[in-house]
């Protein structure tokens, strides 16, 4: 069966290293996640293919990461969490 989490890494985020540690977080939480680590072209497909399959879209990454999964999540049951994995963040 699958899980009710994905989480979705944009890689060329600036602070994506820092993913790990969330990571960590939710193995220790005894939180199961399918992972998606992909690269800043892939992103949008990955956001809009996970989101009906999925009812919750973990996604790591900037302001551009957090608005394409923001677009593809509104309307619908999913629910959106962020890891803050930008610049400025």
């Amino acid at each position: 069966p699958m899980t009710a989490l994905a989480v979705i890494i944009n890689q060329q985020a600036n602070n994506a290293d820092s993913a790990a540690a969330y990571l960590h977080g939710l193995k220790a939480a005894g939180i199961a996640y399918d992972l998606y680590e992909v690269d800043a072209s892939e992103l949008e497909a990955t956001i809009k293919n996970c989101q009906p399959k999925y009812e919750t879209l973990l996604v790591g990454g900037g302001d551009g990461t957090v608005r394409s999964a923001a677009h593809y999540c509104a309307n619908t049951n999913t629910l959106l969490g962020v890891l803050p994995l930008g610049t400025l963040n």
